[in-house]
């Protein structure tokens, strides 16, 4: 409860900042405080709210954290599945799931930090349930060896040190998906060339 108080009381500070003054040159820290509160509180849409509005050039430094951040606020609000049969539905989940791809990217371009395992390794599920919502086998299995090839990356190419157990169940996960895809597009191409 102390800690709960001692974060309302933060953010009613950073809040009076923002409002009075706007032009202040540190006002996206402010801003990106805010957000990290929201995120820790669990509140991923305020959190998402706040931190979208500082503008992706000023993304860096002090608040390269950010992208990453706003990737994990839209996967926490991402349903874990969408009814097969409401396009809209799948169609706002490939689009969120496309939105938190292209924010992962943007961190991990950056230099290497603490997150950047866990950013690879969300990326690489993020690539996996975009897999998902593909019907198109080929297509699929594009995806899912992409998906492969960034847990690969995580594990091999040295951000994954503590925790390589984690990636490498994701890794192997992306493998039997996508042998479940080739599976029978090896059959289909068989059966063609017949």
């Amino acid at each position: 409860k102390e800690v709960a108080k001692y974060q309302d009381e933060a953010i009613k500070r950073f809040q009076g900042l923002i409002e009075k003054y706007p032009e202040f040159a540190k006002i996206q820290m402010a801003r990106y405080s805010v957000g990290l509160i929201h995120h820790r509180r669990g509140e991923f849409d305020k959190a998402q709210q706040i931190l979208d509005t500082i503008p992706p050039p000023e993304r860096s430094g002090e608040l390269a954290l950010t992208p990453y951040l706003l990737a994990d606020c839209h996967l926490h609000q991402i349903p874990t599945s969408a009814p097969q049969d409401d396009a809209l539905a799948i169609g706002k989940m490939e689009e969120q799931l496309k939105s938190a791809a292209s924010l992962l990217e943007t961190y991990i371009g950056q230099p290497l930090s603490p997150q950047t395992a866990d950013a690879l390794l969300k990326l690489g599920l993020v690539q996996q349930r975009q897999a998902a919502l593909i019907a198109v086998p080929a297509e699929k299995a594009k995806i899912l060896a992409v998906a492969r090839a960034t847990y690969d990356f995580a594990e091999h190419g040295g951000a994954i040190s503590a925790i390589s157990p984690v990636g490498s169940l994701r890794f192997g996960a992306a493998v039997a998906k996508q042998s479940e895809v080739l599976r029978p597009l090896g059959r289909i191409s068989r059966n063609a060339r017949r």
